[in-house]
C-alpha cells in the first residue's frame, strides 16, 4: 500500500520499482487489527453479565 507516511514495514522493492519516493510516498506492509472478533464478543457478553451481578457499582 502506498502511503505518504510510514506505517508498519517499508517495502523497499515496491517503493523503488514504483518510483514512489519522487512522489513523496512510500510502500508499506502492515496488518489491520480488529477488535470485533467472535471471541471478543463472547468475552464482552460474559463480562457484562457478571457486572450485572456485582453489588459494588464502581467494581461493576
Amino acid at each position: 500500500m502506498a502511503l505518504t507516511s510510514v506505517r508498519g514495514r517499508i517495502d523497499v522493492l515496491e517503493t523503488f520499482a514504483g518510483d514512489l519516493l519522487s512522489k513523496g510516498m512510500v510502500a508499506c506492509r502492515f496488518e489491520e487489527f480488529t477488535f470485533d472478533t467472535p471471541r471478543n464478543r463472547l468475552v464482552r457478553v460474559a463480562l457484562d453479565s457478571l457486572a450485572a451481578r456485582v453489588d459494588d457499582r464502581l467494581l461493576a
